[in-house]
């Protein structure tokens, strides 16, 4: 896998969106170059391996919730796929792993009251906001007001595009995703 990586690195800034492919590499550099799979000629990983791929990932982040995991596992799976695609090996051993989600920590739950402003919060966000936009000339406070009226996410909000207005229509069709680990 690690002779590997930087053919695949190549093909996948071709497939995937510059925050997808970031995260991948981050991936790659933490928790799959330094685990023993890393170094297995690829005709000879086996499922089993996979596994002890998985303990290696826990070791490396203890506290690894799943939907992180499933991000890793994203990534090999698509460098072993690229394998497949190649005729390097003739299938990928790690597609199906089963793991039992109880291996990893539970999603935080947070409090709706934590989540969301009170009509309150949001009025007065938004008069700071406007106050902000006439004093400093700059248009930029005026994104959260959007966000406030529009009820789209951040990340939705700086991938618009002149072309996702149609009329008084706004057609919300991808986001910008930047930071990709919490750590």
């Amino acid at each position: 896998i690690q002779k590997i990586f930087s053919e695949w690195k190549v093909i996948r800034t071709k497939q995937s969106k510059p925050g997808t492919y970031r995260k991948d590499f981050k991936n790659f550099e933490r928790f799959i170059k330094s685990s023993p799979i890393s170094k297995l000629p690829l005709t000879e990983i086996r499922q089993k391996d996979g596994y002890a791929w998985v303990d290696h990932c826990l070791s490396v982040k203890p506290d690894m919730k799943e939907k992180y995991f499933k991000n890793l596992h994203g990534t090999i799976n698509s460098i072993l796929d690229y394998c497949v695609g190649n005729g390097y090996m003739t299938l990928n051993p790690l597609k199906s792993l089963v793991i039992d989600s109880d291996l990893f920590t539970p999603p935080t739950e947070k409090e709706d009251a934590s989540l969301i402003f009170s009509d309150e919060e949001q009025k007065q966000i938004i008069q700071k906001c406007m106050e902000d936009s006439v004093a400093k000339h700059n248009a930029i406070p005026l994104g959260i007001v959007l966000l406030f009226h529009l009820g789209i996410r951040d990340g939705e909000l700086c991938a618009i595009k002149w072309k996702d207005i149609d009329g008084n229509r706004l057609h919300i069709r991808r986001q910008l995703v930047e930071n990709s680990d919490s750590d």
